[in-house]
């Protein structure tokens, strides 16, 4: 089973995606160990838990605080980190945990890239031309590859819904490939996008945005740069009152649309 841990931060909350993935149920008003603690017996069959995108600071309890609990799960773990470097993975004790191996995960090379989207195009029934743009777009990276293959099928999924002709009537995708869709957003990012709809363009020096989202300000200036990498907002200095210029975030347009990504 796999479990998207993008802005999962909180172990319970980690915990309960993971509990639910596996047909179990737990009161949801428990701390970690009282979850973990209530659950049944290991099943004969072990389960294979994936989560995808873990964040530190849930992956640092779970892993660490709470390893010694997880053994109820019955459960061979394979987990992939938001970032390059795994030594915060590491801290508190969770490095016991993994102590059986950690390995990085490579770039995509243009083939393997092209088998991964063509295999799971296949498996969806949809028979059509690999997109070279969302190769490119993705730049190796197979978690941005997957949710960008996800939203085209969602997109091709929804065209066929409103009876639209189908992409690969004409040999080719009728959806966008050309920048994050919805689906590619974690539930953080999403968030940023609709408040920025809704405040317009922000400076980190201005608290109105960052008091909105109710988060601190190194998660939103990471969640700001991250969107910007991936062409979602659009970072530029402003002269200020006093000192550096100041950094604003806005909306990007997505091409040909004439609205602002993201809507």
């Amino acid at each position: 089973m796999l479990i998207d841990g993008s802005g999962v931060d909180e172990p319970r909350r980690l915990i309960g995606l993971i509990v639910r993935a596996c047909g179990l149920t737990v009161p949801a008003d428990l701390d970690v160990p009282s979850m973990l603690g209530c659950l049944p017996p290991p099943a004969a069959a072990q389960r294979l838990i994936a989560i995808d995108d873990l964040e530190v600071s849930a992956g640092q309890e779970l892993f660490g605080r709470w390893h010694r609990h997880l053994w109820r799960l019955g459960a061979q773990w394979m987990v992939v980190g938001g970032g390059d470097d795994p030594t915060p993975y590491l801290d508190t004790g969770a490095d016991d945990w993994w102590e059986d191996g950690i390995l990085p995960v490579p770039a995509l090379g243009a083939a393997e890239a092209r088998e991964l989207v063509l295999r799971r195009l296949h498996a969806a029934g949809v028979e059509c031309p690999c997109p070279d743009q969302l190769i490119a777009a993705a730049r190796g990276n197979p978690r941005d590859l997957i949710r960008r293959v996800r939203s085209l099928l969602l997109s091709e999924m929804a065209s066929r819904t409103e009876m639209a002709p189908p992409s690969g009537a004409s040999g080719g995708w009728g959806g966008r490939t050309d920048g994050p869709l919805a689906d590619e957003l974690s539930a953080d990012e999403t968030r940023m996008v609709d408040v920025l709809r809704a405040c317009g363009p922000f400076s980190l020096a201005d608290r109105t945005v960052i008091d909105e989202l109710g988060w601190a300000y190194g998660k939103t200036h990471r969640i700001a740069n991250e969107l910007v990498r991936r062409g979602v907002l659009h970072r530029a200095g402003a002269p200020g009152d006093v000192g550096r210029p100041r950094v604003i975030y806005s909306l990007t347009a997505a091409p040909g649309s004439g609205r602002t990504a993201g809507g």
